[in-house]
């Protein structure tokens, strides 16, 4: 950043017309955020503060996290998944969606699975995909992360495998309807 004057310093960069950006300033010194008194849109960054974000002139919300009449609604459950100490924690949250389909689907786990839920109405945006047939049926186990050792999770490391193989799936194949292992698969 280069000083503008008092109090005052810029930064310019490329950005897509079509971009979305979250951004923080912080004090060098303390490493605390500063707020940036010329952009009041804040949004909670789903760990652990508040980020400043705007839209480029050619982007915006995306529509398809607004609830569409007509459109069928996949169910959501909530479920408190023993760890059997594999992650941190005796017990984790977990999320699961069913879509509103009858047949058999694949599962997708996701990491960070409530704020993807509630911040980002990820049951919503792929409803909504479903209806406009843009993409095939999936159910989803969307799980709640680690906190501090949210970055140690999201290496795969063999205990993180273990907590998805031997927790989250059978939670999943216990209260979805999914295709069998080894059945249709989406991955090319």
């Amino acid at each position: 950043m280069q000083r503008a004057g008092t109090d005052l310093w810029s930064h310019s960069m490329p950005l897509a017309a079509d971009a979305y950006i979250e951004y923080a300033f912080l004090d060098p010194k303390t490493g605390e955020r500063i707020l940036d008194p010329l952009n009041p849109n804040r949004i909670w960054n789903g760990i652990n503060a508040y980020n400043h974000y705007f839209y480029m002139p050619r982007s915006g919300p995306t529509p398809l996290v607004k609830s569409v009449k007509g459109v069928a609604r996949g169910l959501v459950s909530r479920h408190k998944l023993p760890t059997k100490e594999y992650v941190i924690g005796e017990n984790r949250t977990v999320y699961l969606y069913q879509p509103a389909v009858k047949t058999p689907v694949p599962l997708v786990v996701v990491y960070d699975g409530p704020d993807y839920l509630k911040r980002g109405r990820l049951n919503v945006i792929v409803d909504n995909l479903i209806a406009a047939q843009r993409i095939r049926p999936f159910a989803m186990a969307m799980v709640q992360n680690g906190g501090q050792a949210r970055g140690l999770e999201y290496s795969c490391s063999e205990s993180t495998l273990g907590f998805v193989f031997d927790c989250v799936i059978p939670l999943a194949q216990e209260h979805l309807t999914l295709t069998p292992p080894g059945g249709e698969s989406y991955c090319a």
